[in-house]
């Protein structure tokens, strides 16, 4: 037992061991989206509860004691004191600012979206019925959180892709430094690859380190241990299937190659080398990429650092999310169809109109950001695009892209509140009519062209050309961007945009319109609400079984910015790791290397020669490769000076180990020679 456990502490263990704490590391940072509103709650299961047929006191007491019986944790949102919270039923986790204050729930309509952590199986939901509601379970696709450390566009997932490919290339080096023992076992009739030892050391890396992380972060209870075990079981299957393809390329390599040329190094490196080479180049390459998306990455979170503070003037303001109604999928046939249809539509959205009365307008703040041009530059090349006339609706005129992609669509509280958050502002705000243009001086000229992309969005809303209002304001005006995703989403974070033209829609001021109704209705995705009113504005426009969450975009911001922070520090800390892990392969690829000319090597420095020919010969591909990993990772958007910056780190690496190399060459020279030890 202790021989087996010696066995498990040599070096190749240890090294995929601390390789598998790595990829524990990655997958853990990507346990923060469920922080950062891609899901309200960390949850398996949504409810859906339609109709309730008892009291909302009888219903809430009955959802309490459905969660405790069967172990489960269910979210609702909920405000308290103007500040969103969850409100659980059951056993709140741990480390957590949930609450179970019932007062919260008298504001609360029975009818909306629940969140359920834990396993609602079939005989679960039976359980529903005597809830005395009509409840819809649904899943919330929590699984996918795996697929997005695969597939998305974060730094984690270039770290994951580069991290795998160096794992592939250290076992490749690990297991070429144990050739000779393995073809000595083959001479005896038993080639020992040890492929379940190296299995074995990766679950245990991954297992220690996600324990450890479920515990120091109190996951245990809820179905985030649930979801690290999903990440780092894809995680493992991927690396297992690396351990065995990397097993069975050396298997059939070792099966097949003569001993000899083993022993005399005529062959045996120039299949692997190259092969070894070009993983070099690759992981390379991804190094140099994963440092450019590290960069952008890290200025990005500086830029959202600062803009955190001017975001926190909105922290009581929350974003409402909801699904649209089932009929809206069920499109009309006939024109009876049509007509109920379009009732039913118009009915529809003046609930919303309602819903969006109940905020004065301070206690709204809507943005639009300008549409993006560029997929219709691809179908059009032209300047212009159609609208209709405003004045004459059954017109067709064109209006220039230009200023289409300028105009930014607002609502009266944003112009209001960006006079006073960015210093220096001047105090632009009119609402003395419906709608309000405020173009900058520099396009002053060009008021004939800017007022159709204002006007032609307001065809049927009753409005006539005297509603709109022109004002001129100074180029240097900053407009708040209160769309959170142009700060979270996007490689450039924005904040305020300057020189544009804004378009003010106040909607309190237009008279009811299926145009308008329908307006509003397009702009609450896009619209921040004053959150302490938010449940008593549902509960009187009817929209509880609609609205699907209520988020605290604040928060959630701030979450999204110590995620952001996180995985800064972990993927410096991975790619350190990982950079040394690359010494250690290049060191034994330059060993392969000049092990097929050390005895060359060893007789020239005898006699006196120069030796330094041979081996900038025989290095001569790592230094090609270098150059070719350079060029992929500028081709792949690293910046020039950050390529010859690797590209000098590197070139100065493999001079200092080829320097190593000599030297133990050097040490082991007359052995060498004899034919008693080599460099491998």
């Amino acid at each position: 037992m202790i021989r087996k456990i010696k066995q498990m502490l040599e070096g190749r263990f240890i090294v995929l061991f601390v390789f598998s704490c790595f990829f524990a590391v990655i997958g853990f940072g990507q346990i923060g989206l469920f922080k950062t509103g891609e899901l309200p709650y960390p949850s398996q299961s949504g409810l859906d509860v339609s109709k309730v047929s008892t009291s909302s006191e009888q219903f809430f007491d009955s959802l309490e004691q459905f969660a405790n019986e069967n172990h489960l944790i269910i979210y609702r949102s909920v405000v308290e004191n103007g500040d969103l919270k969850g409100f659980v039923f059951g056993d709140p986790p741990k480390k957590s600012d949930l609450t179970k204050n019932p007062d919260l729930l008298k504001q609360l309509s029975p009818v909306g979206i629940y969140y359920v952590d834990g396993n609602l199986s079939k005989a679960k939901q039976k359980q529903l019925a005597r809830l005395k509601a009509e409840v819809t379970v649904h899943p919330t696709g929590w699984e996918g959180i795996a697929g997005e450390l695969l597939y998305g566009s974060s730094i984690r997932t270039k770290t994951l892709w580069m991290s795998l490919m160096l794992f592939s290339v250290s076992l490749l080096a690990l297991k070429m430094a144990k050739i000779r023992q393995v073809m000595v076992g083959r001479t005896l009739g038993k080639i020992r690859l040890q492929l379940g030892k190296e299995g074995l050391s990766v679950i245990l890396g991954l297992l220690v380190t996600g324990i450890v992380l479920s515990i120091t972060n109190h996951y245990f209870g809820t179905m985030l241990v649930i979801s690290l075990a999903l990440i780092l079981a894809v995680i493992g299957v991927l690396l297992g299937l690396i351990i065995l393809v990397i097993n069975l390329i050396f298997f059939s390599y070792v099966s097949l190659i003569p001993m000899l040329v083993i022993l005399k190094h005529k062959e045996t490196g120039r299949f692997f080398s190259y092969m070894w080479l070009l993983a070099i180049i690759l992981s390379m390459s991804l190094m140099t990429t994963a440092v450019t998306v590290y960069q952008k990455g890290y200025q990005a979170s500086k830029y959202r650092q600062v803009s955190v503070k001017k975001w926190q003037s909105v922290s009581k303001f929350a974003q409402l999310s909801y699904t649209s109604p089932a009929f809206m999928t069920d499109m009309p046939k006939t024109k009876e169809e049509r007509a109920i249809y379009d009732e039913k539509i118009d009915t529809y959205n003046k609930k919303w109109r309602l819903f969006d009365s109940q905020f004065s307008e301070d206690e709204k703040l809507f943005i639009r950001v300008p549409q993006d041009m560029s997929f219709l530059n691809e179908l059009d090349a032209g300047e212009t695009i159609g609208a209709l006339d405003f004045n004459q609706p059954t017109r067709t005129i064109q209006i220039k892209k230009e200023w289409v992609a300028k105009t930014w669509q607002v609502s009266p509280g944003l112009v209001k509140l960006s006079q006073t958050l960015f210093e220096g502002n001047a105090s632009i705000y009119k609402n003395r009519k419906p709608v309000t243009v405020y173009v900058p001086e520099k396009y002053q000229g060009y008021q004939a062209d800017i007022l159709p992309v204002v006007t032609s969005k307001l065809i049927n809303s009753g409005l006539k050309p005297t509603d709109f209002d022109v004002i001129i304001i100074p180029d240097d005006f900053k407009l708040f961007v209160s769309d959170v995703t142009q700060l979270r989403d996007n490689d450039q974070p924005l904040t305020r945009m300057t020189g544009q033209i804004i378009a003010q829609y106040d909607y309190d001021q237009m008279s009811d319109s299926a145009a308008v109704n329908r307006d509003v209705s397009a702009t609450i995705l896009d619209t921040l609400y004053l959150a302490e009113k938010l449940p008593k504005a549902i509960k009187a426009a009817e929209l509880s079984r609609d609205v699907v969450n209520i988020s605290d975009t604040y928060q959630n911001l701030v979450n999204y910015q110590k995620q952001a922070e996180g995985d800064m520090v972990r993927s410096a800390l991975v790619m350190v790791g990982l950079f040394v892990m690359q010494i250690f392969v290049i060191y034994e690829f330059l060993k392969l290397r000049l092990s097929l000319v050390v005895k060359k090597l060893c007789l020239l420095t005898l006699l006196g020669k120069t030796s330094a020919g041979l081996i900038m010969k025989t290095s001569l591909p790592l230094v090609i490769g270098i150059g070719l990993a350079m060029g992929v990772a500028f081709y792949k958007g690293a910046s020039v000076r950050l390529v010859f910056w690797s590209l000098g780190v590197y070139i100065g690496l493999t001079l200092l180990l080829v320097f190593v190399v000599q030297e133990i060459m050097q040490h082991k020279r007359m052995t060498i020679l004899k034919g008693e030890s080599d460099l491998m």
